[in-house]
């Protein structure tokens, strides 16, 4: 089954230092065949590591399926650098944050989006729930986090429907000259200065300074 994903333009890209973890999905789809009967069939981390790697000319086993924390989204990226290859699925555009007042575990519903073009337009596919826990060190950095849930979505152009869940497990470290330049250290733990609810159309979580 075709992924509708705009995966992998040419070669693979930098990125500036970020957070991002290890990342397992496990998305069961319901459709039909060609004799028109109901079967079922399934996308998982696998599934977008092969893509990716076919459409770069990439070896499976050197790419990582992960989830970005700044950018709200999930990407491939190579093990070895922790550098962005091919966008997946991106959570970042409409969402309802529940947050507690320590900044710590947060209660998230989200859209969940693709992208459609090569301009990086994105199309909603269906929604996403899940609970973010950040643990941070007397510094303030970020030094532990977890995000799990469930999700349903229907890939654009396709006649599936998927439901399963998902969670991130250890850290993919990003090696990159970027990370010596100012900005772009661990995140640090923000005050909470707003109620800890947040709703909206391109709404942004706190965002903890550098």
């Amino acid at each position: 089954m075709a992924l509708a994903m705009v995966l992998g333009i040419g070669s693979v890209m930098t990125a500036c230092a970020q957070d991002q973890f290890y990342l397992s999905w496990n998305a069961v789809g319901y459709t039909y065949n060609a004799k028109g009967q109901l079967v079922a069939t399934n996308e998982n981390a696998e599934t977008f590591i092969k893509k990716v790697a076919a459409d770069n000319g990439l070896n499976p086993a050197d790419l990582a399926f992960v989830y970005r924390v700044e950018n709200l989204d999930t990407v491939v990226a190579l093990k070895s650098t922790g550098q962005f290859v091919a966008d997946i699925y991106q959570m970042e555009t409409t969402y309802t944050d529940i947050t507690n007042l320590a900044n710590t575990v947060s209660y998230i519903q989200s859209m969940l989006t693709t992208e459609t073009n090569l301009a990086g337009d994105l199309g909603n596919i269906g929604g996403i729930f899940g609970v973010q826990e950040h643990i941070y060190n007397k510094a303030g950095d970020l030094v532990g986090f977890s995000y799990h849930g469930s999700f349903n979505y229907t890939p654009l152009g396709e006649n599936v429907a998927f439901t399963g869940t998902f969670s991130t497990g250890a850290r993919l470290k990003l090696v990159s000259s970027d990370e010596a330049k100012p900005g772009t250290g661990p995140v640090k733990k923000a005050a909470q200065t707003a109620p800890p609810s947040q709703t909206g159309q391109n709404a942004q979580p706190p965002k903890p300074p550098e």
